[in-house]
């Protein structure tokens, strides 16, 4: 077990700082934000980026394919890692951020996953019990 003063030395030599990108703002000084000493990595919020844009949830809009692409480009650019938080638990679209260049990912969120197990398992039951009948 770890006392305090262990705990605070531990935490001081194996925290890291992963800055969230979810403003357009945010797209708009990319460079700058990476530059600051202690940044060690970022990640992608995408559905508060789009909002910020006043489109929420529409990646396919333009303005925010222009932000997704500013971000692809600095990527490219920067020696830091990268993340992409892929709400919806979808397999592909998280593979297609790690091609896109991403090196990690935020993949889901409780609840979509409570949602999704929840919806399979009644649909299971229903046929069951019409397969029963």
């Amino acid at each position: 077990s770890l006392d305090l003063e262990s705990y605070r030395n531990w935490n001081q030599k194996n925290s890291i700082v992963i800055v969230q990108i979810e403003h357009i703002k945010g797209v708009e000084n990319l460079q700058s934000i990476i530059d600051v000493d202690g940044i060690d990595g970022l990640i992608v919020g995408p559905y508060d980026l789009s909002a910020s844009l006043g489109h929420p949830g529409d990646f396919e809009h333009s303005s925010v394919q222009d932000a997704f692409q500013t971000i692809k480009t600095t990527i490219k650019n920067s020696p830091k890692p990268w993340g992409y938080h892929v709400v919806d638990p979808n397999v592909e679209a998280a593979l297609d951020k790690l091609n896109q260049g991403y090196t990690f990912l935020a993949f889901g969120v409780d609840f979509l996953f409570f949602s999704i197990n929840c919806r399979e398992k009644i649909s299971l039951l229903k046929k069951e019990i019409i397969d029963y009948k």
